[in-house]
């Protein structure tokens, strides 16, 4: 019995430890990286902003991105803890999170658009730059809406 507690102590404490760093990523890319990118209702100003810090916006998309992941490996770890409390609601927590983990990610195309359309690459050339820049807030826009819909999943 001692044994069982120790083991459920330690995977608690694994949890707890891939919670941190996982936040750390995501706290990163949401609220210091976003905000200091990101103007809404202002595509110019965004616009300058990520080409003014394209390190930094780059630095929030793979800090996004490895907190996503290590989100998988958290409910795993969270699944192998609560298993013996309910089998079926950690079953579910495990669905809806791997359901929504690979729905950010795709959405993070729209979080990835508004470099490509800002790189000045020839083919873009058909648009003047204030096409661009607003075709780059309708993907930050789309974005936001996209992280929206994958809260209804981490809600549940």
């Amino acid at each position: 019995m001692e044994e069982k507690m120790n083991s459920l102590k330690k995977t608690a404490r694994g949890a707890g430890i891939l919670y941190i760093i996982m936040d750390i990523f995501m706290i990163f890319s949401g609220m210091v990286v976003d905000p200091k990118i990101y103007v809404p209702g202002d595509a110019v100003a965004t616009a300058g902003n990520i080409l003014a810090s394209e390190w930094l916006f780059r630095l929030g998309f793979v800090s996004n991105l490895v907190g996503l992941i290590l989100q998988l490996f958290l409910v795993h770890v969270l699944y192998e803890l609560f298993k013996s409390v309910d089998k079926g609601q950690a079953r579910l927590m495990v669905l809806l999170v791997v359901a929504s983990v690979p729905l950010i990610i795709l959405n993070m195309l729209n979080q990835y658009a508004p470099i490509l359309l800002l790189s000045g690459a020839g083919y873009l050339s058909a648009f003047n730059p204030a096409q661009l820049q607003t075709l780059s807030m309708v993907f930050f826009d789309m974005y936001e809406n996209g992280v929206q819909i994958a809260e209804v999943f981490w809600g549940l």
